[in-house]
């Protein structure tokens, strides 16, 4: 059973955090370079879903090599337009390989995902997708198929909600089908921007904005060569560790932009924060006031990945919240864990609950991870516990961060982690 375990903190976390390359980035940029002569790929996370990723690949036929920071991915000639059962097992964003696997060899086959178990989040708008561009679409069982022997023809593809999955999906199928195709309606988060910045590098023409178009190629395409965006959710946790303990901290490689409602509500609770370039300074105060209303939308709201962990922050302040979750109606894993530490909050259904902060420290308990985001939460919690706690379900936590024992002890935190 893998643990992470958190001691109390002699004092505020304080120091210089630099963020990684984001997951939700570069999970689809890899799917992605299957529709690529070559990729390389800079600023690629070091994470349990990329080696996932990477699997993937090299069952399906190309070469996937490390080196520091940068990955290299290529075809080596051998074809397999089937995912094996266990590899979708490990992460949800397997789905995203559908189409690409579809565009290179005519037909390709996955099975439902897995992941992080948030509720129901069904792959029928990829296959929409799929299907509105003349693909013959197929499910047996857990088995997902696709099949387009003739090639995909542009299409108008006006998504019913903005998935990011479905958005993903319909943008990288596109991209190789004949004549010009429009994404209406579609997801509009910075890591679906940096997947079209990534296919334009291998010569796709794709303008991003409220409504996504693409020039298809009619065909694979070339060598990609591109750098993944810094981690916004990773940025925003290290934020919330500066704020659980009224501590201070320097992120390099962080974009404030990409998380501004997060840092507003931060700054609404008493923190001092700055931010140019790809820098964000905060200054924590020893007490956080409570916002009297929080809830969770598509980008450019406040993001559902970091919910679980400002509900780590809004247990220990001063005030009432009422929280609402509208993208995943599962994500309330971490409240019934917060609650064994202490924390007081009241669940009204699936998606509202009311926290009403403690004005001090959380009880030391051992907890466990249900997810990626839960996970983080409950490290957040052991910093504002009085001797910290053990978080089962490690394994969560590292889908989603990098090196994270290294960067906690960097800015004062006692961390170990045990497989």
């Amino acid at each position: 059973m893998s643990c992470f375990t958190v001691y109390a903190a002699d004092m505020p976390v304080s120091g210089e955090v630099s963020i990684s390359g984001a997951k939700n980035s570069a999970l689809p940029e890899l799917a992605a370079a299957v529709l690529c002569e070559s990729a390389v790929l800079e600023n690629c996370p070091r994470l349990s879903d990329i080696e996932a990723a990477a699997e993937i690949l090299k069952t399906s036929g190309f070469t996937f090599k490390r080196t520091g920071e940068t990955v290299f991915v290529e075809p080596n000639g051998k074809k397999s337009a089937a995912v094996p059962a266990k590899l979708c097992g490990k992460m949800r964003s397997s789905v995203l390989f559908l189409a690409p696997l579809l565009c290179r060899f005519g037909e390709s086959a996955v099975y439902m995902p897995g992941g992080c178990c948030l509720g129901s989040r069904p792959v029928d708008l990829h296959l929409y997708a799929l299907e509105k561009l003349g693909a013959k679409t197929q499910t047996n069982g857990d088995m997902i198929s696709a099949s387009a022997q003739s090639g995909l023809l542009g299409a108008e593809i006006s998504l019913p909600l903005p998935s990011v999955g479905a958005t993903e999906t319909a943008i990288m199928a596109a991209a190789c089908a004949k004549g010009e195709s429009v994404v209406i309606n579609p997801a509009l988060e910075p890591e679906i921007e940096d997947l079209c910045r990534f296919l334009n590098s291998a010569g796709a023409e794709i303008s991003f904005g409220r409504e996504i178009k693409i020039k298809g190629k009619n065909g694979l395409l070339g060598r990609a060569l591109h750098r993944v965006m810094p981690d916004r959710i990773e940025a925003g946790t290290y934020l919330a560790a500066a704020a659980i303990t009224g501590g201070e901290l320097f992120l390099k490689n962080a974009e404030a932009g990409n998380i501004a409602p997060f840092i507003g509500i931060l700054e609404d609770m008493g923190c001092i924060i700055k931010s140019g370039g790809k820098n964000i300074y905060i200054d924590a105060p020893k007490h956080l006031y409570l916002p009297e209303y929080v809830e969770t939308a598509p980008y450019p709201a406040f993001p559902t990945d970091l919910q679980p962990q400002l509900t780590a922050l809004l247990s220990v302040g001063d005030g009432k919240c009422l929280v609402r979750e509208n993208i995943f109606e599962s994500r309330l894993g971490h409240i019934p864990q917060l609650k064994k530490m202490g924390a007081d909050i009241e669940i009204h259904d699936e998606r509202t609950f009311t926290v009403r902060g403690l004005n001090g420290p959380l009880e030391s308990k051992r907890v466990r991870a249900c997810d990626l985001r839960c996970g983080a939460a409950l490290l957040l919690a052991g910093l504002a516990a009085e001797n910290g706690n053990c978080v089962d379900g490690g394994e969560y936590i590292l889908r989603g961060y990098e090196d994270i024992c290294k960067k906690m002890s960097l800015i004062g935190v006692k961390i170990k982690y045990r497989a």
